[in-house]
């Protein structure tokens, strides 16, 4: 059960994190492309392997590429990359998930400090999330791995913390009715040295009791 707990709070927490990355590299991406004049844009635009490559396919078979456009402050669009789709002018700046041509993408939005021109990056949502599922799985499966021996050093932990319990109940188990000296509290841990103090006086008042008794 705890393994399993385990299990799936770190694929959440690894998919986060992953989906954090993408976003960080796209954002990256366009400010790449925002720095670089458009004549060399243009050049890049042009090429058929123009746009970002990030691996030549993933496992699904997709092509796996960072497109991109670059938009006047008119909305005149100037340059698109092989890589990017064909979508409209869009003023949003920042992140964005849209839907074009029943295909959602990730795209990110940036402009230069002029003004003067727009870059908009994109990536295919459906290879985004490939990416994603496969290296979350690498992380499960190594977690697996390790489960076998997390379970093994919670035992052993365990154990020696109920250690100290263990010999105190076979010692009170083993006493005899006339056996009424105290237990020893440096084998008991600290967590139960108060009931055991009041279990050493209750032993000491019945003590005390069967002396008094033996007396008359």
């Amino acid at each position: 059960l705890v393994g399993g707990v385990m299990l799936l709070f770190s694929q959440y927490e690894a998919r986060y994190e992953l989906t954090e990355l993408a976003d960080t590299r796209l954002e990256e991406a366009a400010g790449i492309l925002l720095r670089v004049d458009l004549q060399r844009l243009t050049t890049l635009a042009i090429d058929s392997r123009a746009g970002i490559q990030h691996g030549s396919k993933i496992e699904a078979g997709h092509n796996y590429y960072v497109g991109f456009q670059v938009w006047g402050k008119d909305g005149t669009l100037k340059l698109i990359s092989a890589g990017a789709p064909n979508a409209p002018f869009d003023a949003r700046h920042g992140f964005a998930t849209v839907l074009i041509q029943n295909q959602k993408w990730r795209t990110y939005t940036l402009d230069d400090a002029t003004n003067a021109h727009q870059v908009r990056v994109f990536e295919p949502e459906i290879a985004r999330k490939d990416l994603v599922n496969k290296m979350a799985m690498r992380m499960a499966q190594l977690l697996l791995l390790m489960l076998p021996l997390l379970a093994f050093l919670l035992w052993l932990s365990v154990g020696r913390a109920l250690a100290p319990l263990t010999m105190m109940s076979r010692e009170i188990a083993s006493r005899g009715v006339d056996r009424l000296e105290p237990i020893r509290l440096d084998l008991v841990p600290t967590e139960v040295k108060a009931v055991i103090t009041s279990l050493n006086q209750l032993l000491e008042r019945l003590s005390i009791s069967i002396d008094r008794e033996r007396s008359f």
